[in-house]
């Protein structure tokens, strides 16, 4: 690979996306392999008190209400670590006052974030950035050094373990990366919990107790990340009961579960890049098994499967053209109400 050269700011603006994401897995990769500090984590930590005010009253314009419904985490001087549940468009902004200190955020797939309006919260905030493809895994691998490195130069991190917005109906909280433990252990932090959760455009988080992982090995990594799991569904779970009972015919179907979370997204991130950046773990999902036997051989004795197949595919289109007309019905409405 060439030689790393530092570009300023005119010569960036005239980089595609793809170049300038590229430029930047290679900053990344240069600044790990020369030990480079983070810079200006003293400065946020000053001004973090206004960039606060000016998120309060952005979400103010937007009409979206906030409440820390409970906070348990205790004083440390162990590095911090907040791990937090991955709801939707103002999770970012709600969480960062639920946070209430200066935290670096991990900021997963930067791609048109780093020319639009994304770069003044995240500058502002401080990030450490990652493309999250499978096919950037070394990217992957400086993301998790440069954490650790950031926290033991006394930065607090602030983490989405789930890698992507929860858009499961079933599951309070994705299956974790093991990642968030693993940079716990390696630097002594204390993991602090945080879920949150909307209706509407009501917000609602609970912080919950430090974690600490002192004398746990990297052997228990999985184990405890499903602790943490655990730990982050429940006060999820807190927040949602305390919503009440609802009858059957006022729970969302599939389809207006999926576009309350989507609606407010941006045009580059959807659904397909939700499930490409989440975690998916060892288990392959019903799409993944159907795909590897579609290249099963047409006999008597796979007849049946091959049945199967079909079925499946033609449920999965119907599925994908009802959400489509949906959705589509729904972006009419909303532009008739404006």
């Amino acid at each position: 690979m060439e030689e790393f050269k530092k570009l300023n700011f005119f010569q960036k603006r005239k980089l595609s996306i793809s170049k300038l994401s590229e430029y930047y897995r290679r900053e990344r990769d240069y600044n790990i392999k020369h030990n480079v500090p983070y810079k200006n984590i003293g400065l946020r930590r000053k001004i973090h008190g206004l960039f606060q005010a000016i998120l309060k009253a952005e979400l103010k314009l937007e009409g979206i209400s906030y409440e820390k419904v409970r906070d348990d985490r205790v004083k440390t001087d162990r590095p911090k670590i907040y791990a937090c549940t991955h709801i939707g468009r103002y999770d970012l902004e709600t969480l960062s006052l639920a946070i209430g200190e200066d935290a670096y955020v991990v900021w997963g797939d930067p791609g048109e974030g780093y020319r639009n309006d994304s770069m003044i919260f995240f500058g502002g905030q401080g990030y450490i950035a990652v493309d999250t493809d499978r096919q950037y895994k070394e990217d992957r691998h400086n993301c998790l050094e440069g954490c650790v490195r950031f926290l033991n130069q006394g930065g607090v991190l602030w983490i989405y373990p789930e890698g992507a917005w929860n858009i499961h109906e079933n599951k309070v909280v994705g299956e974790l990366y093991t990642g968030t433990v693993e940079m716990a252990i390696r630097t002594g932090a204390d993991i602090i919990p945080i879920a949150l959760d909307h209706e509407g455009k009501d917000y609602k988080a609970i912080v919950g107790k430090n974690i600490s992982f002192e004398g746990i090995s990297l052997d228990e990594k999985k184990e405890k990340t499903l602790e943490l799991r655990d730990t982050l569904a429940s006060l999820r779970w807190e927040l949602i009961e305390a919503k009440g009972v609802y009858k059957r015919s006022e729970v969302e179907s599939s389809n207006e579960f999926l576009y309350e979370i989507m609606k407010d997204s941006s045009n580059d991130y959807d659904e397909q890049a939700i499930i490409s950046s989440r975690y998916h773990g060892k288990i392959p999902s019903p799409d993944e098994v159907m795909d590897s036997l579609s290249g099963v051989k047409v006999s008597t004795n796979s007849a049946c499967i091959i049945k199967e197949i079909l079925k499946y595919k033609e449920e999965k289109q119907r599925k994908e053209q009802e959400k489509e007309m949906f959705f589509e019905e729904k972006s009419k409405e909303l532009k008739r109400t404006k």
